[in-house]
């Protein structure tokens, strides 16, 4: 549709506040599509940490290729940001993606000394148990 294309592209192109904003948009409007996916997955490394919290949260529940969304997660795991690897912890066990990479990113989390990232990615491991 032409507001799915315009967040699309506002979520590329807009200012901090507009592209995270395009983030939630898409997802409340469950707008899954290649291009949608595309989009968020690039999001995932804005320089922005709010764009980067609403682009894991709209993946979570948009992603079309979980493998892909799921190694992005894994990636996020490492951010400077607390509250980004924490949420990406959460949400990798929201994905449903099993695989053996996400299962040993998460337990190498539940070890951290962050102690909501440990109960984060320990809740991951178990919904994917």
């Amino acid at each position: 549709s032409a507001l799915v294309d315009a967040l699309q592209q506002l979520l590329g192109t807009g200012n901090p506040a507009q592209r995270k904003m395009a983030a939630y948009c898409l997802r409340d409007l469950d707008a899954r599509s290649p291009a949608v996916e595309r989009a968020l997955l690039a999001a995932l490394h804005d320089p922005d940490t709010y764009v980067r919290l609403a682009a894991i949260s709209a993946i979570g529940r948009l992603a079309l290729d979980r493998a892909t969304a799921a190694q992005g997660l894994i990636e996020l795991l490492a951010d400077p940001d607390a509250r980004v690897h924490r949420v990406a912890a959460a949400v990798l066990g929201l994905l449903g993606e099993r695989s053996d990479a996400v299962r040993a990113a998460l337990k190498r989390a539940s070890q951290s000394t962050d102690a909501s990232l440990a109960r984060a990615a320990e809740r991951s491991l178990r919904l994917l148990a």
